[in-house]
């Protein structure tokens, strides 16, 4: 494999892994298990102290040997008997459900955005899976590429919403002290949200796949997994806040529109269509 992929290529490969659609719809179904503003924050938050201790465990290893990704770390430190499982359920389950709700997510979004008929969402759905075969199908550099491309326009509208919602806040947004209103109780709230939340912090551990592509994997593979989750840490609480600060959390709740909703409020029929774009 040839060395060609940078620091920053990895590290928008981890923020671009991790942040796709979880960030957009998985608040309604947080807010559903904790009933309270407070305490999905607080989930927020918790998915991503987890995520940034899965990173360093990781990250570790990635600095100390000299392999390539997960299967490869199981068959180092476990046996060949984990990794080939590990390899046999990304392959075969974890990667196929994963592109498949996340590439059916786009193809629904694409419709309504498009005025589109709703059968057609699942053609389109097809279609991006596809287009990004064949991206990837170019090479390293060319799938690097456009992943720091879409890394930084994905971010757009996020960016847009976080400022704009501090800004012009609409809704009052108390986060302290933690409460949850859930009727199954604290522990049942917090732990339901965080089934959810750590859904929209997948991905980021792909970046080992790229360990013997990379042109210093020893020094930068670390840095990039660790800086990248802690940046997408900070976004999803910054977005979810704003997310809150702009709508009433009873319009939240089990709201899988959340972020379209809020982006119509914060700028309008147009700017909330183009937000949706990004």
């Amino acid at each position: 494999m040839k060395k060609q992929i940078s620091f920053g290529q990895a590290l928008a490969t981890v923020i671009g892994s991790v942040i796709g659609a979880g960030v957009f719809f998985k608040i309604g179904s947080i807010s559903q298990s904790t009933e309270s503003a407070s305490a999905t924050i607080l989930v927020w938050l918790l998915a991503g102290v987890i995520s940034i201790c899965s990173g360093l465990t990781v990250s570790e290893i990635a600095a100390a040997l000299n392999v390539n990704g997960a299967i490869e770390y199981l068959d180092y430190s476990y046996g060949n008997i984990w990794g080939f499982l590990f390899g046999w359920a990304e392959m075969t389950v974890y990667f196929p459900a994963q592109i498949a709700a996340l590439a059916s997510i786009f193809g629904q979004q694409f419709v309504v955005l498009a005025g589109l008929p709703a059968s057609s969402s699942k053609w389109i759905a097809a279609g991006v899976v596809l287009l990004l075969f064949l991206i990837n199908m170019l090479g390293t550099k060319a799938s690097a590429w456009m992943q720091s491309v879409i890394t930084v326009i994905k971010l757009i509208p996020l960016f847009l919403i976080i400022v704009f919602a501090i800004i012009r806040p609409q809704v009052s947004v108390s986060l302290w002290p933690v409460t949850v209103d859930s009727s199954g109780g604290w522990l049942a709230g917090i732990s339901q949200g965080l089934l959810s939340a750590l859904f929209a912090f997948e991905g980021w551990i792909v970046v080992t796949n790229l360990a013997k592509e990379m042109k210093n994997p020893k020094k930068d593979l670390a840095r990039a997994i660790i800086l990248g989750l802690s940046l997408v840490t900070v976004v999803y609480v910054l977005v979810n806040y704003a997310f809150m600060a702009v709508l009433p959390f009873d319009k939240i709740i089990g709201n899988d529109n959340t972020a379209y909703y809020a982006s119509l409020k914060l700028f309008g029929q147009a700017g909330g269509k183009i937000v949706t774009v990004g």
